[in-house]
């Protein structure tokens, strides 16, 4: 982007983030969208300096939302599984690829099937998980496991290191830009591309998640016209290093104006939500003249 395209998707952003603050009500919770915002940027700070039995807390709810509808995928994930059984990774790290592990999970017919005797009373929610409102099948705990494996392989490497835990799955620090490529490679392979892009974004890497509004808004107002909304959200060509370092220099830019701890997560946080509640798609002005949104 020219110096000048930067500082009119800046004028875009600066616009949303007032709309929304302007017009967004306080939520059932009590709590204002600014609050929400802050919470989250805090979340990610912490995050990015805790070790793996924290940064497990946080992941290990998010094979369930993305096998359920999102309304379901609520307060119930959390207080069901916050229970103990599944909030250390050592329990289910190795589950499979050992027939003897009580997590165990096999591919038969093209369909997974629960093996270990865990795995099977918490999909059929009997014995100990009798009762539990939560919705679940072999598919989610295998990649539970997945995820659980590589905590454990990775604290393997650097059985002594006091660093953060996202240090070490990121192989360098995590504030470094390009450490999201190396950490997403690791966790794509347990929780999916998109999954694992959603949760890097909490946890404080300094990027952006290829949510839907996101990428509607970055090709609908010209941010980026080298690829597609559907090319950036599914990272064909190159499509998520594009997003990440338009959206950083928007980030930056902007930061003089809104001055952040997580500069990334906040535009993440106000841009996606700006998408949800305005629909600015279908804004003529928007397409026509990106630079006037403010208009």
């Amino acid at each position: 982007m020219t110096e000048e395209e930067i500082k009119n998707a800046a004028a875009c952003y600066s616009y949303m983030r007032k709309r929304l603050v302007a017009e967004s009500p306080v939520g059932t919770d009590g709590k204002t969208i600014r609050e929400h915002c802050d919470g989250l940027v805090e979340r990610s700070i912490a995050a990015s300096e805790a070790d793996a039995h924290t940064i497990w807390e946080t992941l290990y709810p998010l094979p369930f939302y993305s096998a359920m509808k999102i309304e379901f995928a609520s307060r119930r994930v959390q207080s069901a599984l916050k229970g103990g059984w599944l909030s250390d990774f050592r329990m289910l790290a190795g589950a499979e690829s050992s027939t003897n592990h009580p997590w165990h999970v096999a591919r038969q017919n093209n369909r997974y099937v629960a093996i270990g005797s865990e795995a099977r009373e918490f999909c059929s929610r009997s014995g100990r998980y009798e009762g539990m409102s939560l919705k679940t099948n072999p598919f989610v705990i295998q990649r539970l496991s997945r995820l659980a494996t590589i905590f454990e392989v990775e604290l393997r490497k650097s059985p002594n290191s006091t660093e953060p835990f996202l240090n070490i799955l990121a192989g360098k620090d995590i504030k470094d830009r390009e450490s999201w490529a190396l950490a997403h490679a690791k966790l794509e392979s347990a929780i999916g591309p998109i999954t694992a892009a959603h949760a890097m974004t909490d946890c404080g890497f300094r990027m952006v998640k290829p949510d839907i509004w996101i990428t509607r808004i970055a090709t609908r107002c010209g941010w980026i016209k080298t690829h597609t909304d559907a090319q950036l959200a599914n990272n064909r060509h190159g499509g998520w290093q594009v997003l990440f370092d338009t959206c950083h220099e928007i980030a930056s830019y902007a930061s003089a104006e809104f001055p952040s701890k997580n500069p990334l997560r906040e535009f993440d946080f106000y841009v996606a939500n700006y998408g949800m509640r305005y629909r600015p798609d279908t804004a003529p002005v928007f397409e026509a003249n990106p630079s006037l949104i403010a208009a």
